[in-house]
């Protein structure tokens, strides 16, 4: 069974750190030393377009430093810069199957809204549900 794991994203980024190429999208990383860990990459909502709406495009900590609190911290650090850019509401999807990640965006106050798709970017189907989180613009 193949999989996404952050050492496959990093593979494509020819070993290198390269946030994708879009002025509107943020990606922060959580290093340990020289060693990428984590990575979360965040911006407007996609589909469909919503100015109110942000998303988390992706994120994905290294097996080594699951349950460290980085995941939280990539999370929660993401939606601080999406209220700071007036987003009101945040949306991501997630793997239908990986109970894990949903489990840990459920604890974090994520609900399911419903929608379901089959992402087939990676050459074979990968079915995968959407969650959404509310929350107000940031202070300050």
């Amino acid at each position: 069974m193949q999989s996404i794991t952050l050492e496959g994203r990093i593979k494509r980024w020819d070993g290198a750190f390269t946030p994708p190429a879009s002025e509107t999208t943020e990606t922060t990383v959580a290093v340990d030393g020289d060693r990428i860990v984590g990575v979360c990459s965040f911006g407007p909502r996609r589909e469909p377009p919503d100015p109110s709406a942000g998303e988390v495009y992706s994120l994905h900590v290294a097996p080594g430093s699951i349950r460290a609190g980085l995941g939280r911290m990539l999370l929660d650090d993401a939606l601080v810069r999406l209220a700071a850019r007036g987003f009101t509401s945040a949306f991501l999807w997630v793997l239908r199957d990986n109970a894990n990640a949903r489990g840990f965006y459920e604890a974090r106050g994520w609900s399911l809204t419903g929608e379901e798709r089959a992402d087939d970017r990676s050459g074979f189907p990968i079915a995968e549900v959407r969650y959404a989180i509310q929350q107000g613009p940031a202070d300050g």
